[in-house]
């Protein structure tokens, strides 16, 4: 019991001093690196660069400015998320579940969406450099709205 609340602890300060961006609610934080479920948390500004959140419910989580570069959110549940502002270039969101999630000015640079599922996804102000856009039949990508950066794959 006490190398749970030993670890828990060093796990919260290691948060505390290791970004300054952090989660407006490190409990949240915690419970997601825990359980791998967070679903409305807000995580808000957090640094989950590399994080491996593999199959994680974050449904209808608040990730506003959250930095997920290079994370590991393939089959993730996203649905109803709020990612505007986000960092996630080289996060692998393959099966992805990003339905109705809000991209707006997200960074996606070289992320891989290959078969995620973004039907009523927001998605605007986007960097996209890069981004593989791989079998989305669901995708709102039309090309009167987005065209191919160098580098960048819309293959339905």
């Amino acid at each position: 019991m006490n190398k749970q609340i030993f670890g828990a602890a060093a796990f919260l300060i290691l948060c505390a001093t290791a970004a300054p961006a952090q989660a407006e609610n490190p409990a949240h934080l915690l419970q997601l690196m825990e359980t791998g479920s967070c679903p409305g948390c807000d995580l808000s500004g957090s640094n989950l660069s590399q994080a491996q959140l593999i199959g994680a419910n974050l449904k209808n989580a608040n990730l506003e400015g959250a930095n997920l570069e290079g994370a590991n959110l393939s089959k993730a549940n996203l649905e109803g998320a709020l990612l505007n502002d986000a960092i996630l270039d080289n996060a692998d969101l393959v099966q992805a579940n990003l339905t109705a999630a809000n991209l707006t000015n997200a960074s996606l640079n070289l992320a891989y969406l290959d078969g995620a599922e973004l039907s009523n996804v927001v998605l605007s102000d986007q960097n996209l450099l890069g981004t593989d856009f791989i079998n989305l039949p669901e995708a709102p990508l039309y090309s009167d709205t987005l065209s191919s950066e160098e580098g960048t794959s819309l293959t339905r």
